[in-house]
């Protein structure tokens, strides 16, 4: 974002920026969480799912494939895109109250980013793909099992 105050005072905010600048002015674990929670998490989970499903759409045998989905997937929980998207927006207008602010491309590039991660969070079909990894066992007529 970009801002001006009756173009006297002016400030720009990165997102990628703005971890130092939290570390040195608010608080280290604000800092240490934001930088794990928006940025690595998210592109660590985005790397993985794009191995494992990469591999089942390619046909590629990576060991240790039902792992690295479920490390994925454990990552799900802690990609916080969607939530740093909102609480830029209600940083936006917040600050839109007493100065002139601009959105720029990084800003809409990690919204879409957000919108993506949370569409294809809700098109993925899970047990497909743990099927893909490891197909269940055919068992023979007439078997039982408990489960």
């Amino acid at each position: 974002m970009a801002s001006t105050i009756r173009q006297l005072v002016f400030g720009e905010s990165r997102l990628v920026s703005s971890v130092p600048v939290i570390y040195s002015e608010v608080w280290f674990p604000f800092a240490f969480g934001f930088l794990f929670f928006a940025f690595l998490f998210p592109a660590l989970r985005a790397l993985l799912q794009i191995v494992v499903l990469g591999s089942i759409w390619f046909g590629w045998r990576i060991p240790q494939m039902g792992r690295i989905f479920r490390t994925s997937e454990e990552l799900r929980l802690w990609s916080l895109t969607d939530v740093v998207v909102i609480a830029g927006v209600i940083a936006y207008y917040r600050a839109a109250i007493s100065a002139t602010v601009e959105i720029e491309a990084g800003a809409w590039i990690y919204a879409i980013v957000a919108i993506l991660s949370i569409v294809s969070d809700r098109l993925l079909d899970r047990r497909a793909v743990w099927n893909a990894i490891l197909p269940d066992r055919r068992l023979p007529r007439g078997t039982n099992i408990v489960s």
